[in-house]
């Protein structure tokens, strides 16, 4: 299952890859800024323990700031990210 994480800016891949290894962790995305490519704060793992990893890691202090572990929810029906993607493809 899919998780919503949000961590401190510096964290990386292993990082959050090391953090959920007990949970059965697959794959780590860090979002990043397109321009800079810097971290904005949040990403996503999967995990094959989804309730352990919340019960383990939400809140758990992680270079100097709290995780924010959650269900990551499904926005591909958000009419409004699809009505963002339709003018991406228009232009």
């Amino acid at each position: 299952m899919r998780l919503f994480v949000r961590f401190e800016y510096e964290t990386t891949e292993r990082e959050v890859g090391d953090l959920f290894q007990p949970h059965g962790v697959g794959e780590v995305l860090i979002c990043r800024h397109k321009h800079s490519g810097e971290s904005k704060g949040f990403g996503f793992v999967e995990v094959e323990r989804p309730d352990e990893a919340i019960a383990d890691l939400h809140n758990k202090m992680h270079r100097n700031r709290p995780l924010h572990v959650e269900i990551a929810q499904d926005r591909s029906r958000d009419p409004r990210r699809r009505a963002a993607a339709q003018e991406r493809e228009i232009a």
